[in-house]
């Protein structure tokens, strides 16, 4: 351990730069070995000042990143399991802790999810640089008198939390970042206006707040305010005098549906990222999603957009303003990639050329309970070529998701993941002639209740996926073979050589998964197989899928299973 510690300590000592060890003491405030949203965890380093130099909020944001990659790198953060969250394991808590303590005017306030009822004493708030009493009972909060070196106070998902002192914020004027999110507060205290210097504002999922007092203005600093799942039913206008402000989350779903925000987006002509959370459940009228398209519109410096277009026409109201060929925009959901320009399009039918026109810049796709639509390439196989993920649910009507008649050669060159759910009517993935370079960079297929789909690698798709690394079929009855033998005569043995997991459930009639038992199968790691009594004979012998770590599957399928000789069959019940 000792070996260990000194080991971190020379990581941290050997930082280049004091930003980075700074980011790296930051870390302490969370619980150890929690998930840390990156995104967010990056937001409070730029509060704090530690990303220097840097005036587009976007442009510190990666500069963030990049020190986020590089504290991984030597390993004082680690990567979660979570997709876009870090973890801080117990050692390195303890060492970012004692060092701390031991650096002049740096002390920290750690006491995350430790069941607090009661706020620590004054003398612990006022030594304090940074405290973090996220996630624990506090029901009150003391009426500090010094808390002049406060920067940051991490306060959120105190669910008994009901009130803040009229005096609290009095001395915090060096508050840079507050986080009061998931607590039971109903408003903020009269001092607010005293946090002059304050830069992010967290009051998401603030259920009891119903109003944002006007007394904001007087955050004059302010970069990041979130008020997402709010009670908040009316904007004030002195939001829009927060010139510093370069991000804005926030819902609609309780706000007056008549006249939600008054023009008070597009006086904030500084903001860079913009999210609205919108229930495509409320009713609005469609003047009134004309009027936030057009305040949405009116801002020049936008590099990031979340936004439900309710109907096609909003989404040409704001590109028809003028400022789409100036500016790059990130549309609506990550869908699991960092920064990438998404497109959800749900509960509409046909196409439409303002659609495709927005494909042709979109890395991220999602078609949701769409009609009358037989296939993607009905966008213009041409229009989708940066796609990186694609997910087609709930579309009845499509039977295709490509059309080989009509695609170009390395269609889809880009395409990453590709997900189909709920797709009734769904035959093939590919019809028609196989182009040549197609799919090639394809690591992830997922599908899901697809009740008619037969053929999964028809006309020579399979060759196409040599980067394949994760397949699942679920729910899709009439699958009788995975590769099916009539399709694929004279396979390369090394055919899907990056294939790591396969995933099959309730697959009632799936017979095999390959036509014999050749191919090498050379990355396989893992098979999970449930609800496939059909299934008898995997195709493994005692020298294929030498990586094959695991098979998961029920004890009556290991019970049927049926081999060619007693070896290949131990070596398959040693997976039990």
């Amino acid at each position: 351990m000792n070996e260990m510690l000194e080991f971190l300590k020379f990581c941290y000592e050997d930082l280049d730069g004091e930003n980075k060890k700074v980011c790296f003491l930051y870390g302490a405030l969370f619980l150890e070995d929690s998930n840390i949203f990156v995104d967010y965890l990056v937001e409070c380093w730029k509060a704090e000042g530690f990303l220097h130099s840097v005036d587009e909020f976007r442009d510190a944001c990666d500069r963030g990143h990049n020190i986020l990659d590089n504290l991984i790198k030597v390993s004082l953060l680690e990567k979660s399991a979570v997709k876009r969250h870090v973890r801080m394991n117990r050692v390195l808590c303890s060492m970012a802790l004692k060092i701390s303590s031991e650096v002049s005017d740096h002390n920290i306030l750690a006491r995350p999810c430790e069941g607090l009822k009661q706020s620590p004493k004054e003398e612990e708030w006022t030594s304090a640089r940074q405290i973090s009493l996220m996630d624990n009972d506090l029901c009150s909060l003391p009426a500090i008198s010094n808390c002049t070196n406060l920067s940051t106070l991490l306060l959120q998902r105190n669910n008994n939390l009901m009130m803040i002192p009229e005096s609290f914020f009095l001395s915090m004027q060096r508050l840079r970042v507050l986080d009061l999110h998931v607590t039971a507060i109903t408003s903020l205290p009269p001092s607010l206006p005293c946090l002059t210097h304050l830069r992010a504002l967290y009051l998401n999922s603030y259920k009891g707040l119903i109003e944002l007092s006007s007394s904001l203005e007087a955050l004059v600093h302010l970069e990041v305010l979130d008020i997402r799942h709010t009670g908040i039913i009316a904007l004030p206008i002195q939001i829009g005098r927060l010139i510093q402000m370069r991000c804005l989350r926030m819902s609609l779903s309780n706000l007056d549906t008549t006249n939600p925000m008054s023009k008070v987006i597009s006086s904030i002509s500084s903001l860079e990222e913009l999210m609205i959370d919108v229930d495509p459940n409320t009713s609005w009228s469609d003047q009134v999603m004309k009027t936030i398209t057009e305040e949405v519109s009116a801002l020049t410096r936008l590099t990031s957009l979340t936004f439900f277009f309710p109907k096609v026409e909003c989404l040409a109201i704001f590109f028809s303003i003028g400022i789409y060929n100036s500016v790059k925009y990130h549309i609506l959901d990550y869908f699991e990639y960092q920064l990438c320009k998404c497109l959800k399009y749900a509960n509409d039918e046909g196409t439409h050329p303002m659609i495709s026109e927005v494909l042709t810049k979109t890395e991220v796709f999602e078609l949701i309970d769409h009609r009358n639509i037989l296939n993607l390439s009905e966008f213009g196989t041409e229009n989708l070529s940066e796609l990186r993920a694609c997910s087609v649910e709930g579309c009845k009507d499509i039977r295709c998701i490509i059309d080989g008649d009509v695609a170009p050669p390395h269609a889809f060159k880009c395409l990453e993941r590709m997900v189909i759910k709920n797709a009734s009517s769904l035959h093939s993935i590919w019809k028609g002639p196989m182009t040549v370079g197609s799919l090639g960079r394809m690591t992830s297929l997922t599908l899901f209740n697809c009740p008619e789909l037969k053929k999964i690698f028809s006309n020579g798709l399979i060759k196409q996926l040599s980067e394949l690394k994760h397949l699942s079929v679920e729910v899709c009855h009439k699958i009788e073979e995975i590769i099916i033998k009539i399709e694929n005569h004279c396979l390369d043995p090394r055919t899907l050589p990056s294939l790591k997991k396969l995933v099959l459930h309730d697959l009632p009639n799936l017979r095999s998964i390959a036509l014999n038992d050749l191919l090498i199968w050379p990355s396989l790691e893992r098979l999970d197989i449930a609800s496939c009594p059909s299934l008898l004979k995997p195709p493994f012998t005692s020298i294929n899928a030498i990586n094959l770590k695991s098979i998961d599957a029920e004890q009556s399928w290991w019970s049927t299973l049926v081999c060619q000789d007693d070896a290949i069959k131990e070596r398959l019940r040693s997976f039990l």
